[in-house]
């Protein structure tokens, strides 16, 4: 997927058109275990780490393959990426994939006023591609979701 997103020549869509605004907060002491539950209940990618407004990392299905490869209850926080891509709402999702190949990620948390209110990966993207969008011209928040959660560590996974 991220080889079909990266050679995709109409990269002018706006991040916020594609990003998901179903925010998932977990706590950094959330385990990886109990986040990969989330992720797979919800069926997502990543998950924020943080306090459900200030952002303190991105922890994705691949940070959490390798973490629950070594320790099934090794805290979310440990296994995150401290500095994600971040990217404002009303940037073109042609300047983001390119912000993406540049960091080799596939991830990025969107803001608006230094608040994250999406998160754009390159599923977003390549559903924009599917669905015959100009990357250089659809901007972000066109794309996104607009629902923010905020998971605690003892909520259920079936609400």
């Amino acid at each position: 997927m991220r080889d079909l997103v990266y050679a995709w020549e109409r990269v002018n869509d706006s991040v916020a058109s594609v990003a998901t605004k179903d925010l998932l907060f977990v706590h950094p002491d959330v385990s990886a275990l109990e986040a990969a539950k989330i992720m797979t209940a919800r069926g997502v990618g990543s998950l924020l780490v943080g306090d459900g407004i200030k952002v303190e990392g991105i922890v994705t299905e691949r940070d959490l393959l390798k973490a629950l490869s070594v320790e099934e209850q090794i805290p979310a926080g440990d296994v995150m990426n401290p500095d994600p891509l971040v990217v404002e709402m009303d940037e073109f999702l042609s300047e983001v994939v390119e912000l993406m190949k540049e960091r080799w990620t596939r991830h990025a948390v969107v803001v608006k006023d230094s608040r994250p209110i999406g998160v754009i990966s390159v599923r977003d993207v390549a559903r924009a591609v599917s669905a015959g969008r100009n990357l250089r011209k659809t901007r972000v928040d066109e794309f996104m979701t607009v629902r923010v959660l905020s998971v605690e560590r003892t909520e259920p996974l079936e609400k």
